[in-house]
């Protein structure tokens, strides 16, 4: 009998230590508790934020299939604010269909009005092997629907950005007769380039056309990159390196 105790007794304590040890040791679901070590009193409390029901919304948005978050589960990320403030390693989700922030404090899921002034939040995202974060910010000039509320993925940050705009569409989806038909969301990627010198956002698609059409003065640049560097801006991670060696250019 004393043996069976020691032994309930050891394994406790190493289960203890493990889980403490190991914040992912327990899977954090859509609206479960968050990861262990979280900041949970860094948000000012008079942030302007409404609490929204944990159960029903994630995987099942109003009777719409799918996710309309960034990510399937909490991660610890960041808020800047306008005055340059900073709260780290808070809880983070990011509702594309709403262009909402939703974060985790005192055992509730609050959704942060769009009167708080969030310049700029990030979120760890899982790339190949290693974890980097994604960057999303918002006050670029109106272009289309979007306005300076718009949150925008920043693909690169210099003279030139890249931005990407991440769109959560709703489709009806019948693959059975006689079924009715489901409401499921769909993903949709735009991409936009920023000039700060000119204060303007313009359009454009993953092609060299497109983006001389969209940034005619530096079209020997983007010319000249393609051609020596081989890449094909179809693909996220050559057209990331156009931008890289653009404003790489700018500033020779």
């Amino acid at each position: 009998m004393k043996k069976g105790i020691c032994t309930l007794i050891c394994f406790v304590i190493v289960v203890a230590c493990f889980s403490q040890g190991n914040p992912n040791y327990f899977k954090t679901g859509a609206f479960a508790p968050p990861p262990l070590g979280s900041v949970k009193t860094m948000v000012d409390q008079d942030w302007k934020a409404r609490v929204v029901e944990q159960d029903g919304i994630w995987g099942n948005y109003g009777g719409i299939t799918g996710n309309a978050f960034f990510n399937e589960d909490w991660e610890n990320g960041y808020i800047k604010l306008s005055n340059n403030r900073l709260i780290a390693n808070i809880p983070l989700n990011f509702n594309i269909y709403t262009n909402e922030i939703y974060y985790f404090l005192d055992s509730l899921v609050r959704v942060i009005e769009p009167s708080v002034p969030v310049e700029e939040f990030g979120i760890p995202i899982q790339n190949t092997d290693t974890m980097t974060k994604a960057i999303f910010r918002r006050g670029f000039p109106s272009i289309d629907k979007n306005t300076d509320k718009t949150f925008y993925q920043v693909l690169v940050d210099g003279q030139i950005c890249l931005l990407k705009l991440k769109k959560k569409n709703i489709m009806e989806q019948n693959n059975l007769p006689g079924v009715p038909p489901q409401k499921v969301f769909v993903d949709a990627d735009f991409f936009f380039a920023f000039s700060k010198s000119e204060n303007r956002v313009v359009s454009i698609k993953k092609s060299k056309s497109s983006i001389i059409s969209g940034l005619p003065q530096y079209a020997n640049l983007i010319q000249s990159t393609i051609d020596i560097e081989g890449l094909k801006p179809n693909k996220d991670a050559d057209l990331v390196n156009l931008f890289l060696a653009i404003n790489k250019g700018i500033k020779q």
